[in-house]
């Protein structure tokens, strides 16, 4: 942790920023029986002069009770009142994720199943050092459903540095774990894209001037495949899948579309700087609202960090909309290996760099009942696996209607 002042590690509450302290680890807080109240009434339980309930009344009571001295009759023992246990009440914090009862804090927070492990560690030593380090309590679910539970007796911000610390191994473990789904927009239903998709392979297949590692056939997109690439995602449960459903709907609400988007396919990239070395080949996708669609799904996938920016790049970038036309990973999987090669694309640049692969419309327009007009937009959710056509399967699809 950062113990210089003026660089201090911040967290957020409620939309208010506050200062991390360095942690210093304290006993647990035990009641205080000092008593500062007033002096206790010695003569308490003597009755009062002006009191007309005496001793012998009182008596009395005891009997119609079924109390005689330090007797119990067995049969009014049914009519004596039990005293209900106190129930604890939990109060809340300053920070609203934390709880309090009892002079104990506590906290739920969800934790995927995949990575519980990882979270225990070997022999359970990374949730005994974080347990040891911040003063809390590690319950691990047992079922799926249930919440991690942090506690402790130490204080409010031991429980903090703890979900901090969870939080932060969290994020790792999603960073280093494997693209599970992607969204895209489909094209493989634009017939021009289809047929320039072939004109160019067929003319690269076809060239003497690039070298034969680079002709591989298998270095090929499938042609019923072709989509654009908005957002690379990692999901891990049905817990993560609902929240990438949900935020492309609010992205697709948000929209506002009075005529067809039809973008423009022209040119050819890399993500790389080094053409010698490349291991993916794309075509340019442009349109201004359809980039603006992309950086708002993307956005908020990077902020339910099922997402996550390009290395070097951050969440305010915007994204690069792309159509996959060559990919080294296709050619390892041909060849049963799952060794990706790079291959040399400078030729391929050189002679056709400034390719145009036409025009799709990504929205299509429709009548219906004479005056209505209706805007589709389709976003998917792919997994990589292959459908019955052989393109990818559509995990999720969502639609924007407009009238």
């Amino acid at each position: 942790m950062n113990v210089f002042p003026l660089r201090a590690d911040t967290y957020t509450v409620a939309n208010r920023c506050y200062r991390r302290n360095p942690y210093r680890p304290q006993a647990a807080k035990q009641p205080d029986s000092t008593d500062y109240g007033d002096t206790p009434d010695l003569y308490g339980d003597e009755p009062d002069v002006s009191c007309k309930f005496n001793s012998s009344d009182e008596r009395q009571l005891k009997i119609n009770n079924g109390v005689s001295g330090d007797k119990r009759d067995t049969k009014g023992k049914a009519n004596v009142d039990k005293k209900q246990p106190n129930e604890k009440t939990a109060y809340k914090t300053e920070d609203e994720r934390i709880l309090v009862y009892d002079n104990k804090w506590t906290s739920e927070m969800y934790v995927p199943q995949a990575f519980l492990g990882k979270l225990i560690g070997v022999k359970g030593s990374t949730r005994m050092d974080i347990e040891k380090s911040t003063s809390c309590r590690l319950k691990i679910p047992r079922n799926p459903g249930e919440n991690l539970v942090v506690t402790s007796f130490s204080g409010l911000e031991s429980v903090q540095i703890c979900l901090d610390r969870v939080e932060d191994l969290l994020l790792s473990f999603r960073q280093t774990t494997h693209y599970s789904h992607f969204v895209s927009y489909p094209l493989q239903d634009s017939s021009e894209l289809q047929t320039s998709f072939a004109k160019f392979k067929e003319a690269v297949l076809a060239s003497p001037n690039i070298p034969e590692a680079t002709r591989n056939p298998n270095l090929f997109i499938k042609s019923q495949r072709l989509h654009c690439t908005i957002s690379m995602l990692r999901l891990l449960d049905d817990r993560d899948a609902e929240a990438a459903k949900k935020i492309i709907r609010e992205a697709l609400d948000d929209l506002k579309m009075n005529q067809p988007i039809e973008v423009e396919v022209r040119g050819l990239s890399l993500f790389n700087d080094d053409p010698s070395e490349t291991m993916v080949v794309f075509a340019n996708v442009e349109h201004p609202q359809f980039q603006k669609l992309a950086d708002c799904i993307n956005r908020k996938l990077i902020g339910a960090t099922l997402a996550f920016p390009s290395p070097g790049n951050d969440s305010s970038q915007s994204v690069v909309i792309h159509m996959t036309l060559m990919n080294s990973k296709y050619a390892a999987q041909a060849a049963a290996t799952y060794n990706r090669r790079a291959f040399d694309a400078t030729a391929l640049l050189d002679e056709f760099g400034c390719y145009n692969f036409g025009k799709a419309v990504v929205d299509k327009a429709t009548k219906k009942q004479f005056y209505y007009k209706f805007i589709h937009f389709q976003v998917v959710i792919n997994c990589f696996s292959d459908d019955s056509k052989g393109g990818y399967k559509v995990f999720h699809e969502t639609s924007f209607h407009e009238r």
